[in-house]
């Protein structure tokens, strides 16, 4: 039986770090994530630069999707970087000469403004999976009102996600949503619907949602 000795050592200061750790970018948008990176603990590092970026499992993003402004310490990720990282929240670091920042890139399916940018998270089993960020409050009554576009023959709105009542499960939950909807704190309002048909079961402005969706920082009122 043989041993061998090591020495480990453990960085207790003197850490690069992020300011505003999440950003959020939408997939085919031009608009890019920015992290501004804090070195003043660090001033040996700051020479260095920016090293790379990797994913969490510690692989080698392409250059090609981000850059580094060194003088204003600016790291910048590309919206192009949704040809390589799926929709959702991503865990990644930002590689210094010191240590590995951890930051959260939030990949949105669509940023939502308005009703008829909600109301399309129900055109298909693809969309009703997706990740969705709420920028602003939506009143929702004239687009219900006669006249508006969700008027629906007086039924009012159509809930996101359904529930089918038949024995196969999958089946079921086929339609129902499964993704992520982040109100980033803000209200959608004016909801209302008169109807007798399957969807006054399960009605809200969500309908049916299995236990993979996720519905969160989101007021809604009516």
């Amino acid at each position: 039986i043989s041993s061998v000795e090591k020495d480990f050592y453990v960085l207790t200061r003197g850490f690069v770090a992020v300011e505003q750790k999440r950003q959020v970018i939408e997939k085919g948008g031009d608009i890019p994530a920015k992290y501004l990176l804090d070195f003043s603990d660090s001033e040996e590092a700051e020479n260095d630069g920016v090293l790379g970026l990797v994913n969490s499992s510690n692989e080698n993003i392409p250059i090609e999707y981000s850059s580094y402004n060194n003088e204003n310490n600016e790291f910048i990720i590309n919206g192009n970087i949704t040809d390589v990282l799926n929709d959702g929240e991503q865990e990644l670091k930002i590689v210094t000469s010191r240590n590995a920042v951890k930051i959260q890139l939030d990949i949105a399916t669509k940023f939502i403004y308005d009703a008829e940018d909600l109301a399309s998270i129900n055109e298909s089993e693809k969309s009703l999976s997706g990740f969705y960020l709420l920028m602003n409050d939506i009143d929702l009554t004239a687009y219900l009102s006669e006249g508006g576009k969700g008027h629906n023959d007086g039924k009012g709105w159509d809930p996101i996600g359904s529930y089918q009542d038949v024995i196969d499960t999958n089946e079921a939950t086929r339609y129902s949503f499964k993704g992520t909807f982040d109100g980033n704190g803000f209200v959608i309002s004016g909801l209302s619907a008169k109807r007798k048909d399957v969807k006054s079961f399960n009605f809200g402005l969500f309908g049916y949602v299995t236990s993979s969706g996720i519905i969160r920082n989101l007021g809604v009122e009516g």
